[in-house]
């Protein structure tokens, strides 16, 4: 009996080895092998979602696009959106937003009590109509999604020498970007989630490592307030106030 016991659990032993290394072992990805896209320095140990996931409505999360990327990384670009998936559906105009608003938005103010508070009283020192917003975090967080598109469309690497930057722009600089665009080689556009996160961008005929791209998120979701350091992120813009959805959430 002890020998068949020891050989049971052996063999109980290896199915769970083997089921282990399939399903669980973090250097197993479609990208095992490669540079992460972000740094292009330490190896890929994960595959990332060039926009996260939890931007979307659960239904709307299917094939979206994955680059390699190393776990500070995707450390990184974890914290980043986290600020983000919470804040900036206050001011989205994109189909799905009151849905995301509503369903997505309370448990992550309820695990963030300390954002809860620091935009409940954004809120009310603008008398009801706007919500104080960061925007550096999303700046560093578009840096990154550069990155991420410029490998997913063109097959390139920002090495040394390159860097990616991202700004927000008001609508009188949209002519500049648009020529920039029109003489690109290589055009490419995408729509993920219904409006959710639009983009379009070109690759220069000249230096294959140069492009430029312009992302939507959010339908405009986001104005600047002028010479103010900070971003303000106003859900109804013209109208004076967020909402009444917007507002229960900040009571």
């Amino acid at each position: 009996m002890r020998g068949w016991n020891g050989a049971l659990l052996s063999s109980f032993y290896s199915r769970m080895l083997v089921k282990w290394e399939e399903k669980g072992s973090p250097m197993r990805h479609k990208f095992d092998g490669q540079t992460c896209i972000y740094c292009d320095n330490a190896p890929a140990e994960s595959s990332d979602h060039v926009v996260g996931r939890k931007f979307f409505l659960e239904g709307r999360r299917g094939n979206l696009p994955q680059v390699p990327a190393c776990k500070r990384c995707n450390n990184r670009k974890s914290e980043l959106e986290a600020y983000l998936l919470t804040v900036l559906p206050f001011g989205a105009k994109n189909a799905d937003a009151a849905e995301i608003l509503a369903k997505l938005v309370p448990p992550r103010l309820e695990k963030n009590a300390k954002l809860q508070r620091k935009l409940r009283r954004g809120y009310e020192r603008s008398g009801g109509t706007a919500i104080p917003f960061e925007h550096k975090p999303l700046e560093d967080l578009f840096a990154m999604i550069a990155k991420a598109l410029a490998f997913q469309y063109f097959g390139v690497r920002l090495g040394s020498g390159y860097s990616s930057i991202a700004s927000l722009f008001a609508n009188e600089g949209a002519g500049f970007f648009a020529q920039m665009l029109s003489t690109g080689k290589a055009r490419v556009s995408g729509d993920f989630g219904e409006g959710t996160f639009k983009y379009e961008g070109a690759q220069s005929k000249d230096d294959p490592q140069l492009t430029v791209a312009i992302r939507d998120l959010w339908r405009r979701g986001l104005r600047r307030r002028s010479q103010c350091e900070r971003t303000v992120l106003a859900g109804n813009r013209g109208h004076g106030s967020l909402g009444d959805d917007r507002e229960s959430l900040l009571q």
